[in-house]
């Protein structure tokens, strides 16, 4: 096997297109192993990136993706632990919507036997947010309450499931969207609209943001003192799952510098996390993966929608257009 297949993102920004390509194998490094993929999971970054609005994306044309899930094929000297035929999950630093994969051996964990390869895809890039947005960074404690401001996606639905294992009783997820009320209710959350939120008088001790711009103060307003606000993206720069001009001139007008001296008088922290950055940073992962894998939670992420790789531009406009009630995924599989 001397050919594998990828995605590439030819053009980014406001005419882009993405290309199912062909390509050779390299040889395989000694610290990495090689993974047939089975699927590939989806995040917002790859939406930004796709309109050109992803800072660290590397030049075009390039393979976006940062999670997948599939059968171990070849096994670099170097390796222990791991043999041929294990089903894996790993996260990449890019490259991750190809077929074949190779993966530096820390960034790989062995699907638990209780997993399925889909469920695996769509743990790693929401599973390390939820462990170190709350666990390493607000430092949750089960008597805080808690904002998510996704709660009807594939992060939220871990977040909460993620909480609520760590005995948190008061979780509010917003959505934007009416429809969604009763997912997050199921998910054990109360569900709030976007516009109910910024006109309670509600206040929490931890927020995870994910839209970014002038939601970024407003939700700071609604912490209590020693409240922790962690930032993760920036949503609010598209527009149904399309690059808005607007909105991005807009929320870049409405950001606000944050003064130190603010946040000691109000007793706030503010966090920014993207997890994305940190595969390159093994000491900094090592700990969030093993918890992910090693059974310390026992998360499920929910499957929304798999489609096949010939279908990438409408599983991203699906992502993008905030339609998904969980994880989006790319079957392999179907080739």
């Amino acid at each position: 096997m001397n050919k594998f297949q990828q995605i590439e993102l030819v053009r980014p920004g406001k005419f882009n297109k993405l290309s199912l390509v062909e390509n050779s194998l390299n040889s395989l490094a000694a610290d990495h192993l090689r993974i047939k993929v089975q699927f590939s999971g989806l995040n917002f970054a790859d939406v930004m990136m796709r309109l050109g609005l992803y800072p660290d994306a590397p030049p075009a044309p390039f393979c976006p993706g940062y999670e997948i899930s599939g059968e171990v094929i070849e096994i670099g000297k170097n390796i222990k632990g791991l043999q041929l035929g294990d089903f894996v999950m790993a996260g990449m630093h890019f490259g991750g919507y190809s077929s074949i994969c190779d993966a530096p051996a820390w960034q790989v964990r062995k699907i638990p036997a209780h997993w399925k390869s889909d469920k695996a895809a769509a743990m790693i890039v929401s599973g390390l947010t939820c462990d170190l947005a709350f666990g390493e960074l607000a430092r949750v404690r089960n008597s805080d309450r808690i904002m998510i401001d996704c709660a009807s996606g594939a992060l939220g639905a871990l977040s909460i499931q993620y909480l609520l294992q760590l005995g948190v009783k008061e979780i509010i997820g917003l959505t934007s969207r009416e429809s969604k009320m009763d997912i997050i209710r199921e998910r054990g959350a109360r569900p709030m609209l976007l516009k109910e939120w910024y006109e309670s008088s509600e206040k929490v001790d931890v927020v995870l943001n994910s839209r970014g711009g002038e939601s970024l103060h407003r939700d700071r307003s609604m912490l209590n003192p020693l409240g922790r606000l962690v930032a993760i993206g920036a949503s609010h720069m598209v527009k149904k799952g399309r690059l808005s001009f607007t909105n991005v001139i807009k929320e870049f007008l409405k950001i606000k510098k944050v003064s130190p001296i603010d946040l000691m008088n109000e007793n706030h922290g503010i966090f920014g996390l993207n997890v994305l950055k940190l595969f390159q940073q093994p000491k900094v992962l090592t700990k969030s993966l093993d918890n992910l894998s090693g059974g310390k939670f026992s998360l499920n992420p929910h499957i929304d929608k798999v489609f096949s790789p010939h279908q990438i531009e409408e599983a991203l406009d699906y992502l993008g257009a905030g339609r998904s009630c969980g994880k989006v995924l790319i079957d392999w599989r179907k080739i």
